[in-house]
């Protein structure tokens, strides 16, 4: 599988993530916006288990997630291209280094769609 689309999943849970990224590690376009119970830990697991093919990350609203998990991204995806952190606020400062040494990654910060 390359494309998910979690979006509005409420009870979508890490463990749930984990296994998914691990199962599909040709996931490009992985949608987990407004998964309100995700954490770091499935950000990272996808960031690890997906690193050779994620293209398209977005994490809108998943307001658990830190810093770590932008830094992961960093760290572990080589072909990551989008990113939405829109309203994941403790993110914010991280996702802004990210963009400043990854310039070619699309960073979104906040939501238009009010």
């Amino acid at each position: 599988m390359e494309v998910m689309d979690l979006n509005g999943c409420e009870k979508v849970t890490d463990a749930s993530v984990v296994g998914i990224a691990f199962g599909c590690p040709k996931m490009r376009h992985f949608s987990l916006r407004r998964c309100t119970l995700i954490t770091d830990r499935s950000v990272i697991s996808v960031a690890h288990g997906c690193q050779n093919a994620l293209e398209h990350l977005d994490l809108g609203g998943c307001d658990l997630l830190t810093a770590a998990c932008i830094t992961a991204l960093a760290d572990m995806t080589n072909k990551l291209s989008y990113l939405n952190v829109s309203r994941c606020y403790a993110c914010h400062e991280q996702a802004i280094f990210l963009k400043r040494d990854y310039p070619f990654v699309e960073l979104h910060l906040e939501d238009h769609c009010r």
